[in-house]
């Protein structure tokens, strides 16, 4: 964030307490400013944003679908039938491939009241295509596995190093 946005129109600290920069009636004490105006109370300053042609700071970009404030979507597939805070469920920016694995469960379908996510582990290099035929890596990540919290699974009734299965509306594992 530009640091002349951490003042007041005189130049003083929006909280004193943490001040990154001060004007003192003759320059700015601290932190090096961006743009060394003064003030805009003294009538020759200008805005603190000084990459944007209005000097004003924004929380999004132009021409972008989303905004101007940040959005919680829901995942396509949802335990819950509705937003807690907005009409829009999903993001309206979502598109199906149209393949047979577009097959999706309806929102807040209880044969799939669990979200899964996905992410990387260092051993095997996204979806492991090339990885997992590499035999060092191969040793160190065998199989697969899943990580859930300690109350899913007691709820589930699942202890360390059970074996589960993995069940979506497009099949399972």
């Amino acid at each position: 964030l530009y640091n002349r946005a951490s003042v007041d129109l005189n130049g003083k600290p929006w909280n004193p307490d943490k001040a990154v920069i001060e004007w003192t009636g003759e320059k700015w004490v601290g932190d090096v400013p961006d743009g060394g105006w003064p003030p805009l109370a003294t009538g020759k300053g200008k805005h603190p944003f000084i990459m944007q042609k209005n000097g004003y700071g924004q929380i999004y970009g132009p021409g972008r679908m989303e905004g101007p404030f940040s959005e919680h979507y829901e995942p396509v597939e949802t335990p819950v039938a509705s937003h807690p805070f907005s009409t829009q469920l999903h993001n309206p920016c979502y598109k199906s491939v149209g393949s047979d694995m577009d097959v999706l469960a309806a929102p807040a379908d209880p044969k799939y009241p669990v979200v899964l996510t996905t992410y990387s582990v260092t051993e095997h290099w996204c979806g492991c295509g090339e990885t997992r035929n590499v035999p060092n890596l191969l040793e160190t990540e065998p199989q697969l596995y899943v990580e859930m919290s300690h109350e899913l699974a007691k709820e589930k009734g699942i202890k360390n190093g059970d074996g589960v299965i993995i069940e979506s509306a497009r099949g399972r594992a």
